[in-house]
């Protein structure tokens, strides 16, 4: 089993310039069949660590630093709109610089800033600017099918992923026969399809803004 830590120091900031040096010592402490990097963050770096490695990689130290290990933090999104005669690079660097931002992305081509939080949710406003719920890139809802949203804060009317019709999967009369009509864009496969044309343009709207 493969569990997933935060490995960051203790007493002192995170130096990221270290990072590196950290993480190719920690990998040869516990040996790289027990663990895998994942990626940096400013409070450290993540890792998938074996479970019967834990015990050992609690004891990792290096030079004058003392670490720790912590469970995987739980981060929020959001999106930001870049105003119009906004300087995106700038309003990037002013969001890098608070100290509730953990991560700043964005496309080339967009105007569309999505910022990962240290809170597990996004605020509502930052820096003076809205702050919008990011889009979920592979959330479909099992009771009306669009995507975007789950199921448990669905407000629309029940449609089928087998054949469109007004009602639940489960209630559906043409179950264990071929596709009949997707319920997003009309054709011939379920709403599941990940080559729905619906679910394609969905796609390139979340990867237009993250």
């Amino acid at each position: 089993m493969w569990l997933t830590f935060c490995l960051s120091t203790v007493a002192v900031i995170f130096p990221r310039d270290k990072a590196k040096t950290f993480g190719d010592a920690f990998i040869k402490f516990i040996g790289p069949e027990q663990v895998r990097p994942l990626k940096e963050l400013k409070s450290g770096l993540l890792f998938k660590i074996r479970k019967d490695a834990i015990h050992k990689a609690h004891r990792f130290s290096f030079g004058s630093y003392d670490f720790k290990l912590t469970t995987q933090p739980k981060f929020g999104k959001g999106i930001i709109q870049v105003p119009k005669h906004a300087d995106k690079d700038q309003l990037k660097n002013d969001l890098k610089s608070q100290p509730n931002v953990e991560a700043v992305h964005s496309g080339q081509r967009t105007n569309f800033i999505t910022v990962t939080f240290k809170t597990e949710n996004a605020p509502t406003n930052i820096l003076g600017h809205n702050v919008k719920p990011a889009l979920l890139a592979n959330l479909r809802c099992f009771k009306c099918q669009m995507f975007g949203h789950a199921s448990n804060v669905c407000k629309n009317n029940a449609k089928c992923p087998h054949c469109a019709g007004n009602h639940s999967h489960a209630s559906c009369k043409t179950r264990g026969v071929k596709c009949v009509k997707c319920a997003n864009c009309g054709g011939g496969h379920s709403a599941a399809y990940k080559g729905c044309s619906e679910y394609q343009k969905y796609q390139t709207t979340i990867n237009s803004r993250n």
